[in-house]
């Protein structure tokens, strides 16, 4: 009879197998990424923006210097249509409501030196909320089991309804996507590379790239141009009792329920300093003020608070290495990631990880100087990469193991 212990010790075997055939198409993308690059030292042609014509392009390797810029603000169109804006490849909108919640309050001394146990092996659980993970919803279960949680009242911003205080969620709509996170993108054609001498631009991105490497040089551009937040208003009139202005965080805005309603589908400037109530501290609370006070008495409940982040933002002096494509339409040049046929995706499964050249450096370097930083950080990356799945082999070979000495000594417990 096949023991469950030995059923569970296949399944931590075939999870060592797909973890490691994992490993090895990881190590072939990084090998073909690896050799594109060197290819690039000989393949790409170092050039000045200004300079390129776009009818002599024929869609291979190239590498310039530019100012990375963006040409036109991206707004969020549906709160202040002129306030929350910015030069940014996304706009992150963050929208939420105060509301009351329930959590579990669970007792446990035997946990008390447990991650995240604070006090006297007291633990919370706010089983709605979706950040609550599978390891603490268990812990939860079992807990529970020994009858030594209780549940508490609990108030708090919430990026989701709760329906635990009657007020609806109407803020900048009733569309569950304007709920919480939002993430508003910039058009293909305002995103571009510009010579710093002359007028010549090169847009970055095109539809005859493939969508997941053009995806990535999006990140690349993301994670070397960084975030920030964004002020949402930042008017030093805006409370009516000056006092109130002091220590006021412009990159958060709070507004109470039934005042928020005013600011559906979006308002300019000057209509939203036109409105009745503007600046009124009541209506406008301080979102610090709010975090404060732990449990109001549902004084705050419904009223919402907005934060945005500028995502990926202009940077001068970049060197870029990968493919320039023209437009079949109007002749504008394009930029992306490099391709090359004897270079193909790598393919495990019905899994396909792309392989491609981007490469993003400080335009002090020069090409090869740019190549080499661009090689040192696959090494780096894929290092990172390559002892994750070290790692994570070594656990499911361990757990393997302890599921075979188990079944060993049940086997020998049961036969004495």
């Amino acid at each position: 009879m096949v023991k469950v212990q030995h059923i569970f010790a296949l399944v931590f075997f075939l999870a060592t197998l797909s973890l490691h055939g994992l490993l090895q198409a990881q190590i072939k993308v990084y090998n073909q990424k690896k050799s594109l690059a060197n290819r690039a030292r000989t393949d790409c042609t170092d050039l000045d923006i200004a300079g390129i014509n776009s009818d002599g392009i024929d869609g291979s390797c190239y590498s310039f210097v530019g100012d990375f810029q963006i040409t036109q603000e991206l707004c969020s169109g549906n709160i202040l249509s002129e306030s929350i804006c910015g030069r940014c490849m996304q706009l992150e909108q963050t929208v939420e409501q105060w509301q009351p919640y329930f959590v579990e309050v669970c007792r446990d001394q035997r946990n008390n030196a447990r991650s995240g146990v604070i006090g006297d092996g007291i633990q919370t659980y706010d089983l709605n909320s979706p950040d609550t993970t599978q390891e603490q919803r268990a812990e939860y279960e079992a807990a529970a089991k020994r009858r030594e949680c209780h549940t508490e009242r609990r108030e708090g911003w919430k990026r989701q309804a709760t329906n635990e205080h009657g007020i609806n969620w109407s803020f900048p709509s009733a569309d569950e996507q304007d709920q919480g996170r939002r993430i508003f993108n910039t058009e293909e054609a305002h995103i571009s590379f510009k010579d710093p001498n002359s007028a010549n631009t090169v847009i970055f991105g095109h539809s005859s790239f493939e969508p997941k490497k053009m995806d990535r040089a999006h990140a690349v551009a993301i994670q070397r141009t960084g975030n920030s937040p964004m002020d949402i208003w930042n008017a030093t009139d805006f409370y009516s009792q000056s006092a109130m202005n002091v220590d006021r965080d412009p990159t958060q805005f709070c507004v109470e329920h039934n005042e928020a309603l005013e600011l559906v589908g979006g308002l300019t400037d000057d209509q939203f300093k036109a409105l009745p109530h503007y600046g009124n501290h009541e209506k406008y609370p301080k979102c610090s003020e709010i975090s404060q006070a732990n449990n109001n008495g549902g004084q705050h409940d419904g009223t919402y608070k907005v934060e945005a982040n500028c995502i990926g933002q202009p940077q001068a002096n970049v060197r870029i290495v990968g493919q320039l494509v023209k437009d079949a339409n109007n002749g504008t040049a394009h930029f992306g990631p490099y391709s090359h046929p004897n270079h193909p995706n790598v393919k495990h499964g019905d899994l396909e990880f792309p392989v491609y050249l981007f490469i993003w450096q400080d335009g002090s370097l020069n090409l090869n100087d740019a190549i080499a930083a661009h090689i040192a950080e696959l090494g780096a990356n894929f290092k990172k990469v390559k002892n994750g799945f070290n790692f994570a082999m070594f656990i499911t070979v361990l757990l393997m193991l302890c599921c075979l000495k188990a079944g060993k000594s049940s086997s020998s417990s049961s036969s004495s």
